[in-house]
């Protein structure tokens, strides 16, 4: 499926501040063979940055420094979601702004200097298609943060210190380990994983090692998500995502993405001010979400089709219906998934399902929220 084409009539428009101009120049230089999807505003300095978000049009993007003298970059981040509650907030942040980092929380991603425009402006596309199937008082609500879980702290740091240059476990380790009960919900979770060792993860740095950087990272998020306060921050979610991340890891084993969109696919639960009703929009929020925390278009198309993928779905979108069907009803969930992804992933999956039936329960609950989508 084909994500990040702007609207008709229009590119995106995007707004960099930065007090160092000639970063600005070259960010400037590199962005023309994107004019054709992005319309490229930059403003030197936080004062410019200010005088560009009180501007007549509205931007779709807001990219920011952090370590700015006279108006800081947190300072413009708080007025673009006063001024452009809409915009996606991104921060762009230099060795010297490591400390500074862990005060953006009014940022949806963190970006370290220097880094490919590329990768900022594909992962804006991406949360902005997405965000193009909701309602537009539900956009406002999830990019001003309404309503929804803080940006992590210590998730904005381990972001910080995975992609060092001097990265080493056992400091990446220590961040998560300041937050001691957060380390135990990471330390099960992995443990529990297909991915890990077949024994207890004791440490987190045991866990970087077991499962990967990026699958530590994202447990990281997920954990420091789902332990906020707010509508569906139950432990109930928290052991159906676990359940259905496990099951998709045995249906596809090795498929990149499974296990993270399985503990994900519910986190759009979160952002609900009502239970959901039949036909919910979860999955819709929880894409959006997802897109705006930076993950994958394979882990944000399956989140968003979780209860209704199209026919012939890709493959991690199949799996985590799939998953989601057999923790809930056993076998009996995948009725009907022959002529939705064909014979031979039917079978195959049918298979793992008789396997699962006598080493797992045979359905798990999902959270108390409503009526099943």
């Amino acid at each position: 499926m084909s994500w990040g084409a702007p609207p008709a009539g229009r590119p995106w428009r995007a707004l960099f501040v930065d007090d160092e101009a000639e970063v600005l120049s070259a960010l400037a230089a590199r962005s023309r063979k994107h004019r054709r999807d992005w319309s490229i505003t930059t403003a030197v300095g936080g004062p410019a940055g200010l005088s560009a978000l009180a501007g007549p049009e509205p931007y779709d993007l807001v990219v920011t420094d952090l370590s700015m003298p006279r108006v800081s970059g947190v300072e413009v981040l708080a007025e673009a979601r006063k001024v452009q509650p809409r915009a996606v907030r991104f921060v762009l942040s230099g060795r010297s702004d490591q400390k500074m980092a862990s005060q953006a929380s009014l940022a949806h991603q963190i970006f370290g200097k220097p880094s490919e425009l590329e990768e900022i402006l594909r992962r804006a596309s991406l949360a902005l298609a997405v965000g193009a199937r909701l309602q537009s008082g539900e956009v406002e609500r999830v990019t001003s943060g309404e309503g929804i879980p803080k940006s992590p702290k210590v998730f904005a740091a381990l972001h910080t210190a995975l992609r060092s240059e001097s990265y080493e476990p056992r400091m990446a380790a220590r961040i998560v380990e300041q937050d001691i009960n957060l380390t135990g919900r990471v330390l099960r979770i992995a443990s529990a994983s297909p991915l890990g060792p077949r024994r207890s993860v004791t440490s987190v740095r045991a866990a970087l090692v077991a499962l990967g950087r990026d699958a530590v990272e994202q447990l990281v998020l997920l954990e420091e998500t789902l332990s906020a306060s707010g509508p569906g921050a139950t432990s109930e979610m928290r052991d159906h995502a676990l359940a259905v991340a496990r099951i998709g890891m045995r249906l596809e084993p090795g498929l990149d993405g499974v296990f993270t969109a399985g503990v994900l696919h519910d986190v759009g639960r979160l952002l609900q001010a009502e239970p959901d009703a039949p036909g919910g929009r979860h999955p819709e929020l929880g894409a959006y979400l997802a897109a705006l925390w930076g993950f994958p278009p394979p882990v944000v198309e399956a989140v968003m089709f979780h209860h209704d993928p199209p026919p012939n779905p890709p493959l991690l979108a199949g799996t985590l219906w799939a998953a989601e069907r057999i923790a809930e009803a056993g076998r009996r969930g995948l009725d009907g998934a022959e002529s939705l992804v064909g014979a031979e992933a039917a079978a195959r999956w049918h298979e793992a399902a008789l396997s699962l039936a006598g080493s797992e329960p045979q359905s798990v609950a999902r959270p108390r929220q409503g009526a099943t989508a």
